[in-house]
């Protein structure tokens, strides 16, 4: 993990990172879609992790239920299955944190941000990869019955199919999170190992696996090329100097 940790540092130090602007404003949208998604989600899922279903974040979601409910049955919009929305997310919701419950006091040791093992994963695992099905294929499937059970229902249909976006958003952002999180780790790799290539011996890009760092003055003494080195990787230049010369005396 504290490697993990510093090649993340290193590689911010290398280059800007454009998505770090926007992870604010995609953290407060996979906040609130996840109000809409969980509303769904129970009835698709099992084994959820204990802070992915939350006690809070159930509560906002039934607060937004029942206003998307109130609101509609003003309008005279709730059919029978609208009726039961409400009754149906409760129960799938303590059935799911009693399973949460159970599970700590067996000491099962489970991933507190797991998003659940969804149903249809478990029929299309064979054919289909995990990371399609999260990201496309439930969606869909959520939104095509959204949009028959409107025929039924248009308000529970519409919920729905609302369910379905917002779970589509939070599974891509998911993804970015995660695959930004892994090309940092390549990337901080990649910057370590090549560091000397492009500092000192003055390799070109496609010699540094597209590495470089075109500030840098290629002419600067070795000396100040070395110290340089040793900041990027988060080392104080005098601490760097002091452990050469231990190991000058020991080799000597």
């Amino acid at each position: 993990m504290k490697e993990q940790v510093k090649l993340e540092q290193q590689a911010t130090l290398m280059m800007i990172d454009p998505y770090h602007a926007l992870r604010t404003f995609f953290m407060f949208v996979q906040v609130v879609t996840g109000w809409f998604s969980v509303t769904i989600e129970v009835f698709l899922r099992y084994d959820f992790g204990e802070r992915y279903l939350g006690w809070l974040r159930l509560y906002l979601s039934y607060l937004l239920l029942t206003l998307f409910v109130f609101f509609n049955a003003l309008a005279q919009n709730l059919g029978a299955l609208s009726l039961s929305m409400l009754s149906a997310f409760v129960i799938a919701s303590l059935v799911h944190r009693g399973m949460i419950f159970a599970r700590n006091r067996r000491r099962v040791k489970w991933h507190s941000y797991s998003p659940g093992i969804g149903f249809l994963d478990l029929v299309v695992s064979r054919f289909v990869p995990e990371a399609i099905t999260y990201r496309f294929i439930e969606p869909i499937v959520v939104f095509a019955v959204g949009v028959m059970l409107a025929g039924v229902d248009a308000t529970f249909g519409y919920w729905w199919k609302f369910g379905a976006l917002a779970m589509a958003i939070q599974r891509q952002i998911d993804y970015i999170n995660q695959r930004n999180a892994y090309l940092n780790m390549i990337d901080g790799q990649i910057e370590s190992q090549e560091m000397n290539a492009v500092l000192i011996e003055n390799k070109p890009l496609k010699e540094t696996s597209g590495f470089t760092l075109v500030a840098a003055d290629r002419n600067m003494p070795v000396e100040e090329k070395k110290d340089l080195m040793a900041m990027l990787k988060g080392i104080d230049p005098s601490l760097q100097s002091a452990m050469n010369d231990v190991k000058q005396v020991a080799s000597g």
